[in-house]
């Protein structure tokens, strides 16, 4: 969704569209773990860790501070918020813990978590109010932040990935670490006789 004379969506449709997917990856989540399709729950657990944890960081560390600059007084409505994204991500710690076990995430795990992001999705009611309270040339600049730090995660998260399938890659190679002893044979020094 784009505001009039606008070349592109500002912050609040962003971010709207972010809580939108995160939705939609619960909603597979639950379909999944009704088939039994451990594999494929596992990777949207994951898709949902990361994109769960993206979306509050932008909230919480450019969108949120925006708001709260431009209208003081919608101070209660971004900390009810804020408690959303710790409970949503409390329970995405539990779904996700309950996973790595035998018994699996419940129905009512999951039914929890839909709730949790369901409630915190439902603070795009402060939209309007902010809508109202921060200019349109205030409100696209918002989106460029929001998109930078967007950007900025993705990179992180892509480079811990790639990091990830390398480790993957590599298992069973020792790699010493800054805190372990070298691996090997102690190397001898040369004498002089």
């Amino acid at each position: 969704m784009t505001t009039s004379g606008t070349t592109g969506p500002d912050a609040l449709s962003d971010l709207a569209d972010d809580h939108h997917q995160v939705r939609e990856l619960v909603t597979q989540l639950e379909t999944a773990v009704g088939d039994g399709d451990n594999v494929g729950a596992t990777a949207l657990a994951k898709e949902i860790t990361d994109g769960l944890n993206a979306n509050a960081a932008i909230e919480e560390e450019v969108f949120y501070p925006a708001v709260l600059q431009s209208a003081p007084e919608l101070a209660p409505e971004v900390e009810r918020a804020l408690e959303q994204h710790q409970r949503a991500k409390q329970l995405l710690f539990e779904v996700v813990a309950c996973g790595t076990d035998e018994t699996g995430a419940t129905a009512p795990d999951l039914e929890l978590l839909h709730e949790a992001i369901g409630h915190h999705v439902s603070e795009e009611e402060l939209f309007p109010s902010v809508r109202g309270a921060l200019s349109h040339d205030e409100l696209m600049h918002l989106a460029a932040r929001v998109e930078a730090r967007k950007e900025a995660l993705e990179v992180a998260s892509d480079a811990g990935r790639r990091r990830r399938e390398r480790d993957d890659f590599d298992v069973g190679t020792p790699r010493p670490s800054r805190t372990s002893p070298p691996v090997g044979p102690p190397v001898v020094g040369l004498r002089r006789s």
